[in-house]
């Protein structure tokens, strides 16, 4: 299924995407708490696929949205591979990705509900954005920006690797 997030209202959700270019890779990370307060969040990932740095970021989520103590989580993403990896509609049989697959299905246990979707591209700007800005990152140190109503609120780092 396919969701405009425009649909959420002032419920959480959070957009993930990941990039890999030029033999880097990054993903970011938006959270829509409501419409006045949200966080952004990038970092590098090291080098790989456009398919490990999606299954990262989705997994970079996760995350953040455990160390921001979310209990319900709205997930949109624009990889349709990934989103139906997740939500048992595909297989994803590549090995060297089992180690994040397992990461993944381990973090799912920190919520009540977990829901992710599919969406188109134009959907997810802010976290494409932020996964280039990952790419000149420092490989695993995550960067949280908090925002308050446009105002920047100071950041976090979490070395998550």
């Amino acid at each position: 299924m396919t969701v405009n997030p425009l649909y959420f209202g002032n419920t959480p959700i959070g957009f993930f995407d990941g990039v890999a270019k030029g033999g880097l890779s990054g993903v970011g990370v938006f959270v829509k708490i409501d419409r006045y307060h949200c966080f952004k969040a990038h970092m590098a990932i090291g080098s790989g696929t456009n398919i490990r740095a999606e299954l990262l970021a989705l997994w970079v989520m996760l995350f953040l949205c455990k160390k921001l103590e979310l209990v319900d989580v709205h997930i949109a993403g624009d990889s349709k591979m990934v989103v139906d990896w997740f939500n048992q509609k595909a297989k994803l049989h590549v090995m060297t990705l089992q180690p994040w697959k397992d990461r993944i299905n381990e973090l799912v246990f920190s919520f009540a509900t977990v829901q992710i979707f599919h969406i188109h591209r134009q959907f997810n700007s802010v976290a494409d954005v932020l996964s280039k800005e990952g790419l000149s990152s420092e490989v695993g140190l995550l960067k949280v920006e908090e925002f308050i109503e446009e105002e920047k609120i100071p950041s976090w780092i979490f070395n998550i690797f």
